[in-house]
């Protein structure tokens, strides 16, 4: 397992934002399903004091990535402006 993606957890500044994601696309309303997953953890996070420029930079990592095939989970960590862990 390659664990030097988590030096850069260690080594940056916080506060960090993290979240697990439930990125599953086994559905016909999948994506429609995985926007409403990610708006609800983006308020929460908001809601908890994230800054806006932590979320837009997870807005950008969650909207990016191309759907999986099937069940999937997806964690993703953040700092400042960027994400340190996807």
């Amino acid at each position: 397992m390659d664990m030097s993606k988590l030096r850069d957890v260690a080594t940056a500044p916080g506060p960090f934002a993290s979240v697990y994601l439930d990125a599953s696309h086994d559905t016909e309303d999948a994506a429609k399903v995985a926007e409403l997953r990610w708006r609800g953890l983006r308020n929460q996070l908001a809601d908890q004091g994230a800054p806006e420029k932590t979320l837009a930079a997870l807005d950008k990592a969650v909207s990016a990535a191309e759907p999986p095939a099937g069940k999937a989970g997806r964690v993703l960590i953040a700092s400042g402006a960027g994400v340190l862990v996807d």
